[in-house]
């Protein structure tokens, strides 16, 4: 299933098995935002929110509470706000694996000024793993692939 423009036409199609479906738009970007909602819609996702990240971190911390120590709070907290920051605080949209990676591969150790351990690496991982595990479960939306990231080996 891809996106298709008639030389003939000034709107955009849905190219699905051989048959053009029109999408009534002129614009480029909303017609791929319309394509993202179709594939989400066939995979059974039927609400995408289009909200920022930092209002679904405190009620995940909140959360946690129950089920974890002080410590590993204060550590969930510190992954998930360096990467807000470092990603601008962005649409929960645009959140896919390469920005997961990328966060993760320019994190660099306070002390040492070194890239972090493959230890470390793994905990920020599983941390943000477990953070949009949360928001897919708690809303109905796209399931973000962190999961499928490679682990470090030491």
């Amino acid at each position: 299933m891809k996106l298709y423009k008639r030389k003939d036409r000034k709107s955009w199609f849905l190219r699905d098995k051989g048959r053009l479906t029109s999408l009534g738009t002129k614009r480029k970007a909303f017609a791929e935002q319309l394509l993202e909602e179709y594939l989400a819609k066939r995979l059974g996702i039927y609400r995408v929110p289009h909200k920022r990240v930092n209002p679904f971190i405190e009620p995940y911390l909140t959360r946690c509470k129950k089920f974890n120590k002080a410590t590993t709070i204060a550590d969930k907290k510190r992954t998930l706000r360096a990467f807000k920051d470092q990603a601008g605080n962005p649409w929960l949209r645009q959140i896919n694996q390469k920005i997961v990676e990328s966060f993760l591969d320019s994190r660099i150790g306070a002390r040492s000024k070194d890239p972090i351990s493959p230890d470390r690496y793994n905990s920020e991982r599983q941390i943000l793993n477990n953070f949009f595990t949360y928001r897919s479960r708690s809303m109905y939306s796209k399931r973000i692939r962190v999961r499928a990231s490679r682990k470090r080996r030491s």
